[in-house]
């Protein structure tokens, strides 16, 4: 009996689907309703300037994710150039920009104090408990980093990554390391616990240790 399968949006997931189907040999049928693939993906040329609407970047860590995918279709991939280091996110009416030092972070204007000091303290307070098992990327941020940092860099990181929202998306399928270092007691404290592991297994020579 013939298996004929509909995938819903034409967006990056469900062309990746549609193709895997194909690949296997079955009959599938990709159903858009916007006037173009691509889903939310978009870029456009504003005053000179390249832009993107929504994801501008993948992570390149998985060997089943974006990288293998794009060699394989024969689409080039670059790093980012370094004067594209600086990052901005339009907050309270203005650019700015998003600190990637602890001297830009205690600089930055991006976050209050309090915002920040609720960053910083992520390592002493105790959260509240996750309310589901598999709670989405933002209700993880706020429990850890708070509302703030939540708004204003967890959240446009995410969708400059995967063009989604950090209210639907999984913390478990996007980002399964901080959800295993969440379940550990913390974020900065697991970061920590794996650096002396990973230093003390290469002082007894038994290889780079944790990544």
């Amino acid at each position: 009996m013939e298996t004929r399968i509909a995938v819903i949006g034409a967006g990056v997931a469900g062309l990746v689907a549609a193709r895997e189907l194909v690949a296997r040999g079955l009959d599938a049928e990709v159903l858009e309703a916007g006037a173009r693939p691509g889903g939310v993906l978009r870029s456009e040329r504003v005053d000179g300037f390249l832009c993107e609407r929504a994801a501008n970047g993948f992570l390149a860590s998985d060997p089943r994710g974006a990288v293998p995918l794009c060699e394989e279709l024969g689409v080039a991939t670059a790093k980012a150039a370094p004067r594209a280091r600086k990052r901005w996110v339009y907050a309270r009416g203005a650019l700015r920009e998003v600190p990637l030092s602890p001297v830009a972070f205690a600089r930055s204007d991006l976050l209050s104090w309090r915002g920040k000091l609720a960053v910083l303290g992520e390592p002493l307070a105790k959260p509240p408990a996750r309310s589901e098992p598999d709670e989405t990327v933002a209700a993880f941020a706020r429990r850890r980093f708070g509302r703030e940092a939540e708004a204003s860099l967890v959240s446009p990181f995410v969708t400059g990554v995967f063009g989604g929202e950090a209210e639907s998306l999984s913390l478990r399928a996007a980002f399964p390391a901080l959800a295993d270092y969440d379940a550990r007691g913390g974020i900065a404290r697991s970061l920590v616990a794996d650096g002396a592991r990973g230093l003390a297994r290469r002082v007894a020579g038994k290889g780079p240790g944790p990544r």
